[in-house]
């Protein structure tokens, strides 16, 4: 005898449910992780090596003979910085973060944060700071986006070593160079433990609550210090 299969009104809904998040899903996924620059004919250069070696100033100096073009940075300061930069060096540059907007006559150049950058929008040249933030469990995603999403006909990627082969795993079957760069400037470790008397005129201490900042100061004042002191949740200009 052939067995009945019997089914509830609440079943059948449900089925019908996961069917339709299912759907989504693969709809969502398919849209998003799928790598679609413009063109398959787009080249991109990977910039990597230690801090101070170069790699942001050799993109930069590309990125300021286009008059089509991004900059994506990790930080409203360093997005300000840029944009500072490239308007004294005569490239005309606008600047966008989440907080504010400037805009200057005749730029066709943008300064961004790269959670703020335009992906919608073809470009001739565009630079990515920072590119080994991809790893971020938080913000990494924004860089993904970035960089599978531009559309330029070159992407300059700037990044330190450690991200090397993640970043040119991603970009497999695409035009990559790789420059590589060395520090220009020794970094040297002191041989012995730093205390605080030993400050010396000068250095940047960085410390990570406020009531240590103060304590800090304080301390380098009774020492005969002159201090400064800059909290990272201060606007862009102020510090």
């Amino acid at each position: 005898m052939r067995k009945a299969r019997m089914f509830s009104p609440d079943s059948e809904l449900d089925i019908h449910r996961e069917n339709q998040e299912q759907q989504l899903m693969e709809s969502l996924f398919q849209t998003t992780f799928s790598f679609t620059p413009s063109s398959e004919n787009t080249l991109y250069i990977l910039h990597t090596g230690p801090t101070n070696s170069g790699k942001t100033y050799q993109a930069l100096q590309r990125l300021k003979e286009t008059d089509n073009g991004l900059y994506m940075a990790p930080l409203r300061l360093l997005a300000l910085e840029i944009f500072h930069t490239l308007n004294e060096e005569r490239a005309a540059c606008h600047l966008k973060t989440g907080e504010e907007e400037r805009f200057v006559n005749g730029a066709r150049i943008t300064s961004c944060t790269i959670e703020v950058a335009n992906l919608e929008r073809a470009y001739e040249i565009a630079v990515i700071d920072e590119a080994q933030l991809i790893a971020d469990r938080d913000r990494g995603f924004s860089w993904y986006q970035a960089i599978t999403k531009i559309k330029a006909r070159e992407v300059h990627i700037i990044s330190a070593s450690s991200a090397v082969n993640l970043l040119l795993h991603l970009l497999k079957g695409k035009h990559v160079q790789v420059k590589e760069y060395e520090r220009s400037v020794p970094l040297c470790v002191e041989k012995k433990r730093f205390r605080l008397k030993d400050t010396q005129t000068g250095d940047a201490l960085i410390v990570f609550s406020r009531n240590r900042v103060l304590q800090t100061a304080a301390f380098l004042e009774q020492q005969g210090h002159k201090a400064s002191v800059v909290y990272g949740s201060m606007p862009p200009e102020t510090r």
